[in-house]
């Protein structure tokens, strides 16, 4: 599942912070598909696509806790997110 991906890669052992990596996860996806990528709906359940999970991390990381670098996570999650909405197999439609 995306939110086991994610909580990993954030390095979070611990329960306690999985309604706050879900939220986050949601938000990533809802702004992927409000800049006209393509996400498949089954994509939380079975994330497949690398590219994908890899910006959803990337977007995870730059909103997650106390974290001094989330301003260049962000700058890496805005270039990934433009890179695909231009790349035709992710574009809606």
């Amino acid at each position: 599942m995306l939110n086991e991906k994610v909580k990993k890669e954030l390095r979070v052992t611990t329960t306690s912070f999985d309604a706050e990596i879900e939220g986050i996860a949601a938000a990533a996806i809802k702004d992927l598909c409000l800049a006209g990528i393509n996400v498949p709906k089954n994509f939380v359940k079975y994330p497949k696509d690398p590219l994908l999970v890899r910006a959803v991390v990337t977007y995870a990381k730059a909103h997650f806790g106390d974290n001094e670098n989330s301003e260049k996570f962000l700058a890496s999650y805005e270039s990934m997110r433009s890179k695909l909405c231009l790349a035709g197999d992710y574009r809606v439609g």
